[in-house]
Formats: C-alpha cells, sequence, structure tokens
C-alpha cells in the first residue's frame, strides 16, 4: 500500500536531499534560487517537503550541485508513488462503486471487508495489509482473477472470501518477518552498506546521509525484533556500516562530536557481532578526528593499543599503521615515521585480496602512498614527498571526490617547499577547481595548511590566494536532518 504519508516522507526526503547537497557547495537559499531561477520561496517549499517542483527543476538543481542525477532519479521515485496511490484510489472507488450495485446477504454482513487492492495494499476500511514477498502472477493477470470471482455468485460473499484468500499470506508473511527476517532481505541490506561504503567517496559525501539514515534506522528496528541469532549477527554488522559511513559524512563536513559519536557505536555493534574488521575500520575513522585537529598524541593513544594486540593482517590493520606513521611524523620522528610506513606496507601485502577494494570499507596501496607522502612533507623532505605523491595520484580512482585532491595538496606541498613556488599554486589550484572535488573539511583545512608554505606576494601566490579565499566550509543542518534520519 502506497499512502498519503508515504508521499509526504518521500517528498521530505527529497526535498532534505537537495538542502544538504545545497549546504555542502556552502549556498545559502537565495543563491541556489539564483543559479537556477526559481524564488527563494520555492527553494525553501521545496526543502521542506511542502512544495511541489517539476522535473525540470530538479535536474537544473542537480546540474548546479553536481548531484550527477540523483535528485532527479530520487523525483522519479516520488512519482512512482503518487502513480502508485492514485490507481490505487481509483481502483477502491470502482470497489466501492460495485459493493453499492451487489445484492444484501446478511449472513456475511460481519465478514472483514473486500478490497480489490493487490498485496500490500489498504482494504476499504483502512487497514494495513503487508506485501507478500512472491504474490501470485503479475498485476495484470491478478485483476483479471479478482474480477472473475466478484462476477461469482454473491458479490460481497466472494468479496468477503478474496479478502481473506489475499490478506491472510501476507499477515503470515509478517508474523513470520516479526520473528526471523528472510536470507533475501539481509542480503538486500548488505548490498545496500556495501554499495554505499563505495558511493559515499564518489559523490559529495552529505547527498547519501539521509539515505543512509534511513537504511540504519531501518536495520536497528528489525533488530529490536525477535530474530535468529544469525540475522541478529548479520544485522549488527549492516548496522555498524552505516554507523560508519554516517561517521565518514559527519567528519568530511567538520561534525567532530557528532562522527565520534557514530564511530563508537559502529565500533560496538561491529564487535558484538564478533566483526573484528569492521571494529577496525571504524577505529580507523574515529582516528580521523585527532588526525585533523593537529593532536598525533591522541592519535598515538587511540592506535597503538590495538595494533600491540593485532595478530592477522587485514587492511584495516594496515591502515592504523599509516596513522601511527603520519603522527610520527608530526612529531617530527622520522624513524619511527619509516619504520610504520613499512609496517603498513608489509601488512597491507599480505592481507586478504578479497577485502582490498574500493570504498571506506578497505585501505588501498594508493591511500598508504598518500599518508607516506603526508608525513615526507611533514618531515620536509621535498623529495621523497613528491615521489610519494605522484605514486598516490597515479594509483587514485580520480573520479573519487575527496583523496586525489588531497594527494595533489602533498604533491604541491612538496614542489613549495623546493621552491618551486608557480608550479606549487598551479597544481594546488588544479586540485580544487577539479569538478570531482568535494570541498569538505580534509580539503578546505589541507588547502589552507599548504597556504602556509605560499609566499606572502608573487602573482602565482596572488591567484592561489584568489581561489583559496573562495572556498567556504560546508554547512550541514543538523536540525533539519533529524527529520529524515534516525529515531
Amino acid at each position: 500500500m502506497v499512502t498519503k504519508d508515504q508521499i509526504a516522507e518521500a517528498r521530505r526526503r527529497l526535498g532534505l536531499r537537495l538542502a544538504i547537497a545545497r549546504n555542502a557547495t556552502g549556498w545559502s537559499q537565495s543563491d541556489l534560487a539564483r543559479q537556477i531561477n526559481y524564488s527563494r520561496s520555492t527553494v525553501a517549499s521545496v526543502e521542506t517537503g511542502s512544495g511541489k517542483a517539476s522535473q525540470a527543476f530538479w535536474a537544473t538543481c542537480d546540474q548546479e550541485l553536481g548531484c550527477q542525477g540523483s535528485l532527479v532519479a530520487e523525483y522519479d521515485r516520488l512519482q512512482d508513488l503518487i502513480v502508485k496511490h492514485r490507481q490505487q484510489v481509483q481502483r477502491d472507488e470502482r470497489f466501492q462503486r460495485a459493493r453499492r450495485r451487489a445484492p444484501d446477504h446478511s449472513d456475511v454482513s460481519a465478514a472483514e471487508p473486500f478490497s480489490l487492492a493487490s498485496p500490500g495494499e489498504q482494504a476499504v476500511d483502512g487497514s494495513q495489509m503487508v506485501a507478500s514477498e512472491n504474490p501470485p502472477g503479475n498485476e495484470e493477470a491478478a485483476a483479471v482473477d479478482r474480477r472473475g470471482v466478484v462476477q461469482m455468485g454473491g458479490a460481497v460473499m466472494a468479496a468477503a472470501f478474496l479478502d481473506r484468500l489475499w490478506s491472510e499470506p501476507s499477515r503470515m508473511h509478517e508474523a513470520l518477518d516479526r520473528g526471523s527476517i528472510s536470507a533475501a532481505r539481509l542480503e538486500a541490506i548488505g548490498r545496500e552498506a556495501a554499495d554505499l561504503g563505495v558511493q559515499v567517496v564518489r559523490v559529495p559525501p552529505a547527498t547519501v546521509l539521509a539515505q543512509t539514515l534511513w537504511q540504519f534506522r531501518n536495520t536497528r528496528r528489525l533488530l529490536e525484533t525477535k530474530q535468529t541469532l544469525r540475522s541478529q549477527r548479520e544485522l549488527s554488522i549492516y548496522g555498524a556500516m552505516f554507523a560508519t559511513i554516517t561517521g565518514e559524512i559527519l567528519f568530511n563536513q567538520g561534525e567532530f562530536p557528532l562522527a565520534a559519536h557514530w564511530y563508537a557505536v559502529a565500533r560496538r555493534a561491529a564487535e558484538e557481532a564478533g566483526n573484528q574488521f569492521l571494529a577496525d575500520i571504524a577505529l580507523a575513522g574515529n582516528t580521523y578526528l585527532p588526525t585533523y585537529t593537529s593532536d598525533p598524541r591522541a592519535v598515538l593513544a587511540s592506535v597503538i593499543p590495538r595494533l600491540d594486540g593485532a595478530r592477522s593482517p587485514s587492511p584495516a590493520i594496515a591502515w592504523l599503521w599509516a596513522f601511527r606513521a603520519k603522527a610520527h611524523a608530526m612529531l617530527a620522528d622520522a624513524n619511527a615515521f619509516q619504520r610504520s610506513i613499512e609496517r603498513a606496507r608489509d601488512v597491507l601485502d599480505r592481507s586478504p585480496k578479497d577485502l582490498v577494494k574500493p570504498g571506506i570499507f578497505s585501505f588501498l596501496p594508493e591511500k598508504l602512498a598518500f599518508y607516506e607522502a603526508r608525513g615526507w612533507v611533514e618531515l620536509r623532505n621535498a623529495d621523497m614527498a613528491s615521489v610519494a605523491a605522484e605514486r598516490a595520484i597515479s594509483l587514485y580512482d580520480l573520479h573519487e571526490t575527496t583523496e586525489p585532491a588531497l594527494a595533489r595538496f602533498e604533491q604541491a606541498s612538496a614542489y613549495a617547499q623546493s621552491g618551486e613556488v608557480a608550479e606549487a599554486c598551479r597544481i594546488a589550484t588544479g586540485a580544487i577547481l577539479d569538478h570531482h572535488t568535494y570541498h569538505g573539511i580534509t580539503v578546505i583545512r589541507r588547502a589552507r595548511e599548504f597556504d602556509r608554505l605560499v609566499p606572502e606576494s608573487g602573482e602565482p601566490a596572488r591567484q592561489w590566494r584568489e581561489v583559496l579565499h573562495s572556498l567556504r566550509q560546508p554547512q550541514l543542518t543538523v536540525t533539519a536532518i533529524e527529520h529524515g534520519g534516525a529515531q
């Protein structure tokens, strides 16, 4: 059944995605309105879900905000819901007309009301009917069958009987789902978590926040019902994955305390499910926070206890060694930095190959090369930094939104430390202006750090600072997100 409430919720989610994408650019509602030639009131009403807009509106927003078609896709899903709801209303109206024409049968007056709705739709009395996972036949054939039964004998008696034929299996599915989620549904949730873990590095991260929160909430609700031990474990793992993705998004938006909150629950859920790899991934994600607040001793305090107890190689453990290396470089300990980088490389080489893959649930050679370049920049070894940065850039998927730009900043920093300011500024400017680059907290902070290496005067420096000053830190309207997120 598609209800008006579901349509309203879908409209609110679509508006929320627009607000998040707009905030990610640093634009106000008025800024966006000017860019797309609509009024500010239109943008405001659409973002709250109270207003309606055409597909052309969403296509223009997609283009201006760099959402790569995600807004139009969400709009199309909303339109599908609206069409299905309209069809259901029309079917109910047809049935009511048929029922008024049917003879009175007092012996079935207490029977459950009949609905022409197919599984998952709403009966005439408004009761919800949960969709069967395997409805018999297709919609066209089912509609023909229902009309045939209604035409047999007493229409009302047949209607009451047919209602039971439709509703009882659906109610049994609902009851069974409360006891144990199906393997197919578990698999679908797992695929969604894995896909979002890759997507979050390929699009502006905030644009997938509403979807991630929605999935987390559904997973948490399933965990609150009676499930088999195996299903509980898998749901906990998927909850950990959605929480880690949320932490990644909040970190990129500069919401560090909130990010820490989500990383903590991700780590706990993974540990309780017995998945140490995902727990280590969540720990690595949380270690971003002291790294980007320039607190290397806090980084070491975070990773060393886990590294001391690590026995099996994995990309997550390699990542923790890379964090340790970077922290040593920040403390000007070149020997400890090199030892930690070598340990990271060795662990990654010995890790199971199926765990070394794109997305936030792994750690790749290009990311290790980027961490190495960063360390050498901290240690002011421009030659080694340049080599490592070039290796990272050659390996990265340049469609990713953040790390390729960060690697180019390390390359630019190496040139700046070597006195080649014009080339350094050219590379840094290119990193910011690349249309794939998301101007999140990491890119903005790294740009400002690079700026400290650039002389105060000179034409390359002036042009670079014009670009730098155009950057605006992303704003995340957390109060708005609460309406579409976990409850």
